[in-house]
């Protein structure tokens, strides 16, 4: 059988999502959330995020809270990941990247447009050199992922952790409209080129 290449794995408990959760709920960083690109983001992606990272390269202390459960848990399911598929052992050198979201869709909103995680940055004028993607689901939610191609619809399921590649053989968006709350984690792993993408 050919591998779709999206791999689930339960990683955290219901007590490290429900921290999670209450971190975000108190977290005063919340904003919109963003796309890449220059669609109409009423169109494309309702959301609230908070914005966080796992490196020490901004010295956050407020993100150590949600890094000390969180990182351990997408470490956990990457190596999985690349253990599932042995041939990404032969691809150049890549990481978790440090940079991550805490997105939280109400009921009504969502990840409306299909989409892959390999895109321009508009801010930068460079490629981000991302080659997968993590997300896990921090709810027991109704509304679950989509991925068309792959004809697979993950359901959330707290403290589930998807792994994917980024490219665009893997376009996916939420099932829209969002029915009630969906709490996710999600980031990235990118290909490493200098010392400054790398995870300490």
């Amino acid at each position: 059988m050919i591998p779709n290449f999206i791999d689930t794995y339960q990683v955290l408990a219901p007590h490290e999502c429900e921290r999670i959760i209450d971190y975000y709920n108190h977290d005063d960083r919340k904003q919109r959330g963003q796309v890449i690109g220059d669609a109409n983001i009423d169109e494309v992606k309702q959301s609230t995020d908070v914005y966080v990272n796992f490196g020490d390269k901004w010295d956050n202390a407020a993100d150590d809270k949600y890094t000390d459960i969180i990182l351990p848990a997408v470490d956990y399911a990457v190596n999985q990941w690349i253990e599932n598929h042995r041939f990404l052992t032969t691809m150049p050198p890549f990481r978790v990247f440090e940079q991550y979201n805490i997105q939280h869709y109400k009921d009504g909103e969502g990840y409306f447009g299909l989409h892959c995680e390999c895109q321009p940055d508009n801010a930068s004028d460079k490629f981000i050199y991302r080659m997968g993607a993590w997300m896990i689901y921090l709810n027991d939610a109704e509304s679950g992922t989509e991925f068309p191609y792959q004809e697979i619809t993950l359901q959330p399921k707290q403290g589930l952790c998807a792994v994917w590649p980024a490219y665009y053989t893997h376009p996916h968006k939420g099932v829209t409209p969002n029915k009630g709350d969906k709490y996710i984690a999600t980031g990235w792993m990118n290909f490493f080129y200098n010392n400054d993408e790398r995870l300490k």
